[in-house]
């Protein structure tokens, strides 16, 4: 039986009382004079989270930071906590939180699918409220330590089910399911490597729509702010954007990139559309922040729609660092350096590295079998002798957020990162692990990736855990931004 939106409006209004009654409550400000129309902001602020919650259209890439609804947080901002003493990172921080939770609440005021005028009555009205909240209330250094604590988000594993699962004890028998899975990706890499794809090769290649001269030859010559995030033009981004945009072959025909559509209350990928979405990030590596470029390909399965995430992180010259891919198949990330990088004696988790050299001109990503699996990368310059060319676009993945139905706008990502209809097959040994247990495709901000140790793959850190440069001495790091590459 449904619950009404009224009842749920309710019960969602009441949990966040209750929970707001648990926490320590925030030092309040002083709302007389000029400062008397952000009196009755929380409330607004609690208005508005509860009827997101009732209608379930939260954004799952980002998380509520308790206490402070005018933020949003990652785990990537969450690193810095301690990084923020002086004035001027501490703005910069809590201005990038506010970003997150301006361009969240966007897409779910937009999923609430509220008559347009009140929508932008109340997008206006909570952007005013962050605008004059965080001056007035995190100038308190009481304030700005409850941040502190409270800004990093929560893991994706579940501890009850790690509990109950007697992980401990059950540990080497998940690691071992996850060596014999890992087994199977180094044996397709191995057989797609020694037994090429005969006769024609579909490729597929990106549109190209952003002159070569925009891409930056070195970022680290670009301004930046206080925390050394390179600032680029919207025309720039683009511009790195396909200049790193890998092609796709294929050894049918019959199998192509698509747009993700919800349709009839099913996921389905519209293979009339080729498009290949992206989203630019950071991670952390040797002490600076390093551009990430994850690129969506969305394929049609046998028996649902399948996706593979392919993140390039490059260094501060702009050029391919290292290479990864995670598929909902796999379950497990797939590493590829592009530079030489040697892996860490104390890692604690085993790394798959199913391929260990890439080409140095733009990768072309190998796809077979029903799944549309990755079984090996080759250089794109170097196609095999008969192809099939075709050219598919690049589309930011801001597009899945809120895409228009017969029944109105909605996320295709459900609020704790799950794409809609992708629930799957999730093998019985993952369960103890505490990782989710539906099989489903999950956002990559909500993604965890071991299941033993609570790694994610987000966690900024994750490199240089992992990883590390050799001596300078014995660095190879050859221009890759050629002719052959941007093309």
């Amino acid at each position: 039986m449904s619950i009404r939106p009224a009842i749920r409006l309710s019960l969602a209004l009441a949990l966040l009382g209750a929970l707001g009654a648990c926490a320590t409550p925030i030092p309040q400000p002083d709302f007389s004079g000029l400062m008397k129309p952000l009196a009755e902001c929380r409330t607004l602020y609690a208005e508005v989270d509860a009827r997101v919650a009732a209608a379930g259209v939260g954004h799952p890439a980002y998380h509520r930071v308790p206490g402070f609804p005018y933020l949003r947080t990652d785990r990537l901002m969450a690193s810095y906590a301690d990084e923020v003493g002086d004035l001027d990172r501490f703005g910069a921080w809590t201005r990038r939180m506010r970003e997150f939770d301006q361009e969240a609440r966007d897409y779910e005021l937009r999923n609430l699918n509220l008559p347009r005028q009140e929508r932008a009555d109340l997008h206006g009205r909570m952007h005013a409220c962050g605008y004059g909240l965080v001056p007035l209330e995190l100038q308190n250094p009481a304030v700005q330590a409850r941040l502190l604590q409270a800004v990093q988000p929560p893991d994706e594993y579940s501890t009850l089910r790690r509990t109950v699962g007697l992980l401990p004890l059950t540990a080497p028998l998940v690691r071992h399911e996850w060596e014999a899975r890992a087994a199977n990706i180094e044996a397709r890499f191995a057989t797609a490597a020694a037994s090429p794809a005969a006769g024609t090769v579909t490729v597929w290649q990106p549109t190209i729509e952003v002159e070569r001269r925009w891409v930056p030859d070195d970022l680290r010559a670009l301004p930046d702010d206080p925390l050394g995030f390179p600032g680029l033009i919207l025309t720039a981004w683009r511009a790195l954007v396909e200049a790193h945009a890998p092609q796709l072959w294929w050894p049918s025909a019959s199998s192509a990139p698509g747009a993700p559509r919800w349709q009839d209350g099913q996921l389905q990928i519209d293979r009339s559309e080729p498009v290949v979405h992206y989203q630019i990030g950071f991670t952390r590596f040797n002490g600076q922040p390093l551009v990430q470029i994850v690129y969506f390909i969305w394929s049609q399965g046998p028996r649902h729609p399948q996706l593979l995430q392919w993140r390039v992180t490059l260094d501060a010259r702009a050029e391919p660092l290292i290479y990864d891919s995670l598929h909902a198949e796999d379950q497990i990330p797939l590493w590829f350096a592009a530079q030489p990088l040697i892996p860490r004696d104390d890692v604690d988790v085993p790394l798959l590295m199913p391929q260990l050299t890439v080409p140095d001109s733009r990768p072309a990503l190998q796809l077979a079998g029903p799944a549309n699996l990755l079984v090996g990368i080759a250089a794109a310059n170097a196609p095999p002798a008969n192809v099939d060319r075709h050219h598919y676009r690049l589309r930011s993945l801001d597009e899945v957020f809120t895409q228009e139905t017969a029944d109105g706008s909605v996320n295709l990502f459900l609020p704790d990162g799950r794409l809609r209809g992708s629930d799957g097959y999730a093998p019985a040994w993952s369960w103890p692990s505490g990782t989710p247990a539906d099989g489903a495709i999950r956002h990559y901000l909500r993604q965890p990736l071991d299941p033993v140790n609570r790694h994610h793959y987000d966690d900024p850190h994750l490199l240089e855990a992992w990883f590390r440069l050799p001596p300078p001495a014995t660095a190879q790091l050859p221009s890759r931004l050629r002719a052959d590459w941007v093309r």
